[in-house]
């Protein structure tokens, strides 16, 4: 056996896994098709040659926790994914996007434990919530990092992968960064020390704060409510 073959089952598998997911969702099974991309060819090259027969095309990249960190590149036109989209969301009940977005919350309401109101998913693990009169930002534990104007980083706990030895435990030998150029910083909630996100940066940088989101203006101008 030959050392692509298992890659190959298992990216069949995968795939015939995924459109049975996809059919139990959306009521339909979609075409899919697993190619294996020509040798030396990049995903541009790919992506333009499709561009070419479908039109403008919206990629999703799915990544396993496997040595050598592999990946699947999921790829269709624009109009195959809203369509997809618009089956699933009417399977269940979901007729427009207003709809689609309450539903969303509702759902991520229902997943946690207190009752302070969602307004904006700020990750996986992470919210934005109306706690009286004052927006914070709460890990699905339940633990408050204080306001959402602020960069919630600075109130994780943090491990900083700064040395060889640390770095050798998730890039073993020559895949790991020099640790004089890079250090990686890993951010923890300190109520359930679930990792929360992952900084590469060159060591002394400042703390990224990724964003501050335009709560009234999405509301307003996107959900077409009071905030």
């Amino acid at each position: 056996m030959t050392a692509d073959r298992p890659a190959r089952w298992f990216a069949d598998e995968w795939t015939a896994l995924l459109g049975t997911v996809l059919e139990s969702l959306a009521g339909e099974r979609p075409k899919l098709t697993c190619t294996a991309p020509a040798s030396g060819a990049t995903l541009a090259a790919s992506s333009e040659e499709m561009v070419g027969r479908h039109g403008a095309m919206l990629w999703w990249q799915h990544r396993f926790p496997l040595p050598g960190e592999p990946s699947i590149w999921i790829g269709a036109p624009r109009d195959a994914w809203t369509q997809l989209a618009t089956r699933v969301l009417g399977a269940a009940g979901v007729e427009d996007d207003s709809q689609a977005r309450e539903t969303y919350l509702e759902i991520l309401q229902e997943r946690v434990a207190w009752k302070e109101r969602i307004l904006l998913p700020l990750g996986e693990h992470l919210y934005i919530v109306q706690k009286g009169r004052d927006r914070i930002v709460k890990c699905d534990c339940g633990h408050e990092f204080g306001p959402y104007s602020e960069n919630w980083k600075l109130a994780a706990s943090i491990y900083v992968r700064d040395n060889e030895e640390k770095l050798e435990e998730i890039y073993p030998g020559a895949r790991k960064c020099d640790p004089n150029w890079m250090e990686i910083r890993e951010y923890y909630c300190p109520g359930c020390m679930t990792q929360l996100e992952t900084e590469a940066v060159t060591p002394g940088y400042p703390v990224v704060f990724d964003f501050v989101p335009d709560l009234e203006g999405f509301y307003r101008d996107w959900l077409k409510k009071p905030l």
